[in-house]
């Protein structure tokens, strides 16, 4: 008994705005839920009258009957939460990651296929876009693949400059504040 059924997809955020399916065909060496109970259905219709099916046969039946509609509607949930991941909590993650990368330095692979040019580039990530479920760092008015990307700089922190410039002065000040002996004792 050859069984073809069409199973459709929809995905939980469609990254593009057209409404293509994803269609997974069910051949027939695979019996489903359904096709379970049609067996089961036909197998009561065409039993002996005077040899009715055994009570435990007929419960070992409806409790396999049972595991297998369990299995089902875990298999969905499992399809349910994968396609929650792969089309918005991926893409969300690495939305976040790409957004922490604005304004430091990077070094990536040189789009360039020109003979003689750099194999890697480093520049500064102006801003971030996102396209055709893609994400690309604009560095120096080019759009860069973040899968180019190699290497993310530390950003040093201005701060600790100054911070360190005030130490460096204090130091100078209590240094020139001590007294030499001869002064001291006058």
């Amino acid at each position: 008994m050859a069984v073809s059924t069409d199973y459709t997809y929809r995905p939980f955020i469609n990254n593009d705005n057209s409404s293509t399916d994803k269609k997974q065909v069910k051949d027939g060496s695979v019996l489903g839920k359904d096709d379970f109970l049609k067996l089961m259905i036909t197998q009561l219709r065409h039993q002996n009258p005077l040899e009715p099916m055994d009570n435990t046969e007929y419960i070992s039946q409806m409790a396999s009957f049972s595991a297998l509609e369990q299995m089902s509607n875990l298999n969905t949930s499992f399809e349910k939460m994968a396609a929650l991941w792969s089309d918005y909590l991926i893409p969300q993650m690495q939305w976040q990651q790409a957004a922490q990368v604005l304004g430091k330095t990077v070094t990536y692979q040189n789009p360039s296929t020109e003979e003689g040019a750099p194999g890697f580039l480093t520049g500064m990530v102006d801003s971030v876009l996102a396209r055709d479920g893609q994400i690309f760092f604009i560095i120096n008015d080019t759009e860069i693949s973040m899968d180019s990307v190699t290497q993310i700089w530390a950003q040093s922190d201005p701060s600790l400059e100054l911070l360190e410039d005030i130490r460096d002065q204090v130091k100078d000040f209590l240094g020139n504040m001590e007294m030499t002996e001869d002064e001291a004792h006058g």
